[in-house]
């Protein structure tokens, strides 16, 4: 437990409705009580990027600019920001903003988050990947310091959660936990943010509670002063829990009971396609391969063998029968919502064993090869499911694999391991909106730069790819950039750095007294949500 919150609560509630100190519109005191397949790996705002993590967090840490429900940007704890030179940016942040412990937030908070967040141990490095320096200008002003002109900058603050600079180094956790290694940190159990919830009790993988921040700054529209987390695995007593009102809220419903739950009386369905897109990434770093294979001979380093591979997947199969129609095929890596999204490139390579068959024959595998694919088991809607079908697609052109589905954390420290995974299947978020985020993260060679090849897990190297890429980041007529992006992608393609198969249509199912607006993002604020 992270602080003994449930008399100060009421006390603290009570008092600020007396004097009008929480920004609250309906009537209150709700629970919401929110399952999901998967719970928050940590509460450590910097460590672990993935929805569960994201999803628990965001009720309780804050960023300096975050996004509304139609994901435009808006001022959070920064209440304005001016660029006063092409590579200088000064904030101000809100007055009287506290932090769940009573401390005040103040510009030390926010030049330590931020160094903080490019750590080696972050998953979200390359929000920060431009900044050099984060300049005190008063205990309210700073400035943000880009090497050169970003403009993105605002959009990719908005992954940045700020942190107590005292908490945080009081408690050992001036570093984030690394997911990597499955450390246990401070920060796993324990969170001190500013938003408007606070964390009272936390048991992973069993409940997480949270209660409303009596002292939050900002307007909380909704009623809930509650919000309880459930991790319930098995999809059928996920559904079960729904209907019986155990809880009021499923953030991934089934595929094969959501026309069952739309036709139910008392429950409410709300959806559309995610931000995010499912591929596979292929190792071309490793020597070797798993299985019976030519030794010091890695068949995937061949494009040949990557393009044989990608026209052994039957989608539409993929997409009717393991999806059940919830997934759109694609032919790119990120989501058609993504700015610098290539409409014309997304046109997949067909569906056609023989042409694959010809392809390994070609590259010297006409008896073809064997691999393991590393997939999450019930991370995703159907992917073990999906990870089973892949297999036996395969095997159609004599590929041999061996499907290796595990938990989240588990598959999180295999493939941040490099060297370990043979391939891997992943729904990646661009989180920023904007296509350099995807190129720069999943397929950039590392440049020793924060967040520059951070999950190019495989070890693609391209010297004409990464030279695209990197003129994107510097390029500021957005004409010329979207034309980067789409030189990028088109090369990307051609040389199947990834095997893109579709972006999830996702759906959200709840009690009928509940009112949440879905986002693409797959990521719902408490603060938004009205129980009836």
């Amino acid at each position: 437990m992270a602080y003994s919150l449930r008399s100060r609560l009421v006390g603290g509630l009570l008092a600020a409705v007396a004097i009008g100190g929480l920004a609250w519109t309906p009537a209150f005191a709700e629970t919401l009580v929110f399952a999901a397949g998967n719970d928050a790996s940590t509460m450590d705002p910097h460590s672990n990027l993935t929805t569960p993590s994201t999803q628990l967090q965001r009720q309780v840490y804050e960023p300096l600019v975050g996004r509304d429900q139609e994901l435009k940007v808006i001022p959070m704890l920064a209440e304005s920001w001016e660029q006063t030179e092409p590579t200088r940016w000064r904030f101000k942040l809100r007055p009287n903003v506290k932090f769940h412990d009573g401390a005040a937030l103040t510009a030390d908070d926010v030049i330590f988050s931020l160094k903080r967040v490019a750590a080696p141990t972050s998953h979200f490095r390359p929000a920060v990947d431009t900044v050099t320096a984060v300049e005190k200008v008063d205990d309210l002003t700073f400035d943000i310091v880009t090497s050169e002109p970003d403009l993105v900058l605002l959009s990719k603050l908005t992954n940045v959660a700020i942190m107590n600079k005292a908490w945080s180094e009081a408690n050992n956790a001036a570093l984030p936990q690394d997911m990597s290694k499955q450390e246990e940190a401070f920060t796993s159990r324990h969170s001190n943010g500013t938003g408007p919830y606070m964390l009272e009790s936390r048991v992973p993988n069993v409940e997480t509670v949270l209660v409303v921040n009596p002292n939050y700054w900002g307007e909380i529209t909704g009623n809930v002063t509650k919000y309880v987390s459930k991790p319930i695995a098995a999809a059928a007593t996920r559904v079960a829990a729904l209907l019986s009102g155990e809880v009021n809220f499923v953030l991934d419903a089934p595929l094969q009971d959501i026309e069952r739950l739309k036709a139910t009386d008392g429950i409410t369905t709300s959806g559309g396609p995610e931000l995010r897109t499912m591929f596979l990434t292929l190792n071309n770093e490793k020597e070797h391969l798993t299985g019976d294979n030519p030794p010091d001979k890695n068949p995937l380093r061949d494009q040949r063998v990557r393009k044989a591979l990608y026209q052994a997947i039957d989608i539409d199969a993929i997409q009717s029968k393991i999806m059940r129609g919830y997934a759109v095929p694609t032919a790119i890596f990120f989501p058609p919502s993504v700015h610098g999204f290539p409409a014309d490139l997304d046109v997949r390579y067909p569906y056609d064993v023989e042409a694959a068959k010809s392809l390994l024959k070609e590259a010297g595998y006409p008896d073809g090869f064997s691999f393991t694919l590393d997939c999450t088991a019930n991370r995703y809607v159907n992917d073990e499911q999906l990870c089973q079908a892949l297999v036996a697609m395969w095997a159609k052109v004599g590929v041999k694999v061996t499907p290796a589905p595990v938990p989240i954390a588990q598959f999180v420290q295999k493939i941040t391991t490099r060297g370990q995974s043979d391939m891997f299947m992943q729904a990646a978020a661009t989180t920023t909106l904007d296509a350099f985020y995807s190129l720069q993260a999943w397929v950039l060679s590392p440049t020793g730069r924060s967040g520059d090849g951070q999950w190019n897990l495989g070890g693609y190297k391209n010297d004409e790819i990464d030279k695209a890429i990197l003129a994107i980041r510097s390029e500021l007529d957005d004409a010329k950039r979207t034309e980067l992006i789409h030189k990028a992608v088109e090369l990307w393609k051609q040389d199947v750095v990834q095997i893109p198969l579709f972006h999830p249509v996702s759906t959200w199912a709840m009690r009928s007294n509940v009112d949440a607006k879905y986002r693409s993002d797959n990521q719902l604020e408490a603060k938004w949500v009205t129980i009836k």
